[in-house]
């Protein structure tokens, strides 16, 4: 009579196993490295220094100050709100 589990068919699980932990360990550790994408220096273009948005006369550089306000610019836009407002 014949075995179901062979040894081919147990060392063929283990590797289909070990080869699912493998990917999911390694996109989830990939998840974790997020980059910083804020440049962080001024770059030239077009002989022009391309400058921060809230680096101007009306945030003086404060970038909390410029995200309430582009958060306080963005409220009438959304949809949920103005489906509640009816």
């Amino acid at each position: 009579m014949m075995s179901l589990w062979m040894p081919t068919a147990r060392k063929s699980t283990s590797a289909l196993v070990f080869g699912g932990l493998s990917c999911c360990l390694a996109l989830t550790l990939s998840a974790c490295g997020e980059i910083d994408q804020q440049a962080k220096t001024e770059k030239v273009f077009a002989k022009k220094i391309d400058a921060r948005v809230y680096d101007g006369d009306k945030f003086k550089g404060d970038k909390a100050k410029w995200e309430e306000a582009m958060a306080q610019r963005n409220k009438p836009q959304n949809e949920s709100i103005k489906m509640d407002g009816k």
